[in-house]
């Protein structure tokens, strides 16, 4: 269980720092309300959503321009950091799984 939480911990990481690097939108200073949160978390996370369509020269939802290889790679690095921290496969397979069923919740989320 507690490789489970440090995949899952290192995944959400990296993808919600490389999802924030890559952001095309810009990020308003106003005050921290729970509207800016949620718009700061669906911003970080769009582009992570469609990473092959993205490669592929695809627009990202919500009509951003495409990133090109930039979120497979970001998925294809918290991956192998998983992997490598944990060393197992089953554990690794199921932490990865976890952070990408938490970023689609927390996408889902921020939309409503």
């Amino acid at each position: 269980m507690r490789n489970l939480a440090l995949g899952l911990m290192i995944g959400l990481g990296i993808l919600t720092l490389g999802g924030a690097l890559i952001t095309p939108y810009s990020l308003s200073s106003q005050a921290p309300t729970q509207y800016n949160i949620f718009r700061i978390i669906l911003a970080t996370y769009t582009p992570l959503l469609t990473p092959i369509s993205s490669a592929a020269g695809m627009k990202m939802v919500g009509g951003g321009v495409s990133q090109g290889v930039i979120p497979i790679l970001i998925w294809l690095i918290a991956a192998l950091t998983i992997g490598v921290t944990l060393r197992d496969p089953g554990k690794s397979g199921k932490a990865m799984f976890a952070s990408a069923s938490m970023i689609l919740l927390l996408w889902i989320a921020s939309v409503f």
